[in-house]
């Protein structure tokens, strides 16, 4: 199976490659997956993945087309992202996440080709959120008027290695990196927003389940949410972020900042894994209590790659 991964330099993409090149190493005989990735840019961090890197944009609907027309399925993970980040760039943010959607999703239906799509865990009202949200209107509408075969997944607040602090701020890095190096963590408002955290790995094994899932018609109707269903509490991850590097909890350096733009006060973003679990087979797998000290580790051997953060 020929497998196309839109963004597939970025932070879940590069972890989709990677699972798949490891489902090829375990594979007894020929392995299952010829993976190709498309990408306007380079990986920011080595990752193992053994795919043929292609440069471009998704906004490229000639480009986009001729490699869909080689592909098996796509899992499409392309996109501008940041929630206040997006507020000054409408209009790339637009032209990316619904335009280039669209190049994806017509391809796809064209050739009658099964995509996986990703979408975002909240509807916020900043453009990231809107654009997203919009794409995955618009592939439901492929999906039932137009013979679409397009997985939408909403995928929850992924974190673990290779994630970034910048351009666009994650909370788990931020919090690890400013623990590390002793600075105040900064939580926005007081800290009261729930968030699910899925591991990056989990996320991007449940983005394969979702390309290789049996055929049934439930399959492109329903939403499939890649979460854990646990309730983290913001305040509580920059708490427990400090424990895990120091040993203990000082409140002191813990910084009450302003809300983003973009972002609700006290929000709450939950998965709800029941359709996922029936229709993909999908189970989260790593805890917190062993994602977190992984990724803590990968920030402390790339300290000095973050040298300028804060």
């Amino acid at each position: 199976m020929k497998v196309l991964v839109t963004g597939a330099n970025g932070f879940i993409g590069s972890h989709i490659i990677e699972y798949l090149t490891t489902c090829n190493h375990e594979a007894i005989g020929r392995s299952p997956y010829e993976i190709v990735g498309l990408d306007n840019r380079p990986a920011s961090f080595p990752f193992v993945g053994e795919y043929r890197d292609v440069r471009g944009d998704i906004r490229d609907a000639d480009l986009v087309r001729s490699l869909v027309s080689d592909a098996d399925r796509v899992i499409h993970m392309a996109g501008v992202l940041g929630t206040a980040e997006t507020m000054d760039c409408l209009q790339e943010t637009a032209s990316t996440n619904i335009m280039g959607s669209l190049n994806v999703f017509e391809a796809v239906r064209d050739q009658r080709k099964r995509c996986v799509y990703i979408t975002v865990g909240n509807d916020w009202l900043n453009p990231y959120s809107v654009t997203k949200n919009t794409s995955a209107r618009l592939s439901q509408v492929i999906n039932q008027w137009q013979f679409g075969k397009i997985v939408i997944v909403r995928g929850l607040n992924a974190y673990g290695p290779r994630q970034k602090p910048y351009p666009v701020r994650k909370v788990l890095p931020a919090f690890a990196l400013a623990a590390l190096r002793g600075s105040p963590l900064q939580v926005h408002d007081r800290g009261a927003m729930i968030v699910d955290l899925v591991h990056v790995r989990d996320l991007a094994r449940g983005l394969v389940l979702a390309m290789i899932a049996p055929e049934c018609d439930e399959l492109y109707e329903q939403i499939m949410d890649l979460g854990t269903e646990r309730r983290t509490e913001v305040l509580w991850l920059a708490r427990h972020i400090l424990e895990q590097v120091n040993g203990f909890v000082d409140d002191q350096q813990i910084e009450f900042i302003a809300m983003r733009k973009g972002e609700p006060k006290d929000s709450v973003t939950l998965g709800d894994v029941v359709n996922s679990g029936k229709y993909i087979q999908y189970t989260p797998q790593i805890s917190l209590e062993q994602g977190i000290p992984e990724s803590l580790a990968w920030y402390q051997r790339h300290l000095d790659y973050f040298s300028n953060f804060g």
